[in-house]
């Protein structure tokens, strides 16, 4: 490709399925506004090693990338070739891993990535909280709905009212990378070679010391014989599962924390994009069955703008609009996720 010192090029290895893996519309925008940052000092390149499952996923990676990102910027190879998986690793710079659906819990792409020295910028998600340590690269914090604002997706599942891949789609429209922190991470890599090795070399030691099988099987040895010991003793076991669970409730633990309905803070992060063209970027409408109406979504986002510079919250947005607040928070994440509203730290 001609890739030059001033090119920095970030790499996702993964299956290219917004609805199962990953949304692709938030990293474009982390990327675009980070390539406004560093200005003329780096050419920031996404480069994705996977396949698309389907035409809807491949219509939101390539829509997306051709709105959003430079001419030339946005590179998609042939996962299924794994010559091609080899020449991608060679090629970065650094590896990101923006997951947001609880599809993924470890991911084996990032050991991979490790191993071949790449530095890794990952969300902050599940397994990924153990696989990436601090010494390897940069987690960015995740925020997710909470269980109660969640519920309408496990019960419509469970009543057959949602498909599968709708059901993740509707999870993964209430799960929030930081956009701010996704947005430093990346323009602190690109930045800073140095630093860049640093997590590289790193990672290389993790891999091997962690990861490597002749570690990995003495680990599920035990496990296995953990269990053996388990079942021995066992009594009769009856379990019961409680009918349509939120999924926001099963994975608590996956995000790095839920939204606060009464303390956390919001305030307008200015974009040149609207809510209208977020959603249709998505093709949240070609889905089917959205977690949220599109208007509504807008009504939310006009409140907090109407608002501004005032802070809000879930609970003061919602009294505004007289909306309900279970409503209005899985909207506020929505809005979130998608770089129009930032988090105060407290």
């Amino acid at each position: 490709m001609g890739f030059t010192n001033k090119d920095v090029v970030f790499l996702t290895v993964a299956r290219l399925a917004p609805a199962l893996k990953f949304d692709p519309i938030p990293v474009f925008l982390a990327l675009r506004e980070a390539q406004r940052i560093l200005g003329d000092k780096k050419r920031l390149h996404y480069m994705v090693c996977g396949y698309y499952p389907d035409e809807h996923s491949e219509k939101v990676f390539e829509d997306a990338a051709n709105e959003l990102l430079e001419e030339g910027r946005f590179h998609v190879f042939d996962g299924q070739i794994q010559d091609n998986v080899k020449s991608c690793f060679s090629a970065a710079d650094v590896f990101l891993f923006p997951i947001d659906n609880f599809q993924e819990s470890f991911g084996v792409a990032l050991v991979e990535a490790m191993s071949a020295g790449l530095p890794v910028i990952a969300s902050d998600w599940d397994g990924v909280k153990d696989t990436v340590s601090e010494d390897v690269g940069i987690r960015v914090p995740t925020m997710s709905t909470t269980s109660e604002q969640s519920a309408p997706e496990g019960q419509r599942y469970s009543q057959g009212l949602l498909s599968y891949p709708q059901y993740s789609t509707n999870t993964s429209a209430q799960i929030e990378i930081n956009m701010p922190a996704l947005i430093d991470a990346i323009v602190t890599c690109a930045d800073k070679k140095g630093l860049r090795s640093k997590f590289g070399n790193k990672g290389v030691r993790r891999a091997k010391s962690v990861y490597d099988w002749s570690v990995i099987i003495p680990q599920m040895q035990d496990i296995w014989q953990d269990l053996a010991e388990i079942r021995r003793h066992a009594g009769q076991v009856t379990s019961t599962v409680p009918f349509a669970p939120p999924p926001m409730d099963y994975m608590a633990s996956f995000p790095s924390q839920a939204i606060d309905a009464a303390q956390d803070q919001f305030v307008i992060r200015e974009t040149d994009y609207s809510v209208k063209e977020m959603f249709s970027l998505r093709r949240y409408a070609n889905a089917k069955r959205s977690f949220e109406n599109e208007d509504t979504l807008a009504r939310v986002y006009d409140a907090v703008r109407a608002l501004s510079p005032e802070a809000v919250s879930v609970e003061s947005t919602a009294e505004s609009l007289q909306f309900n607040p279970l409503t209005v928070g899985r909207c506020l994440v929505w809005l979130l996720k998608y770089g129009f509203l930032q988090r105060l730290e407290t």
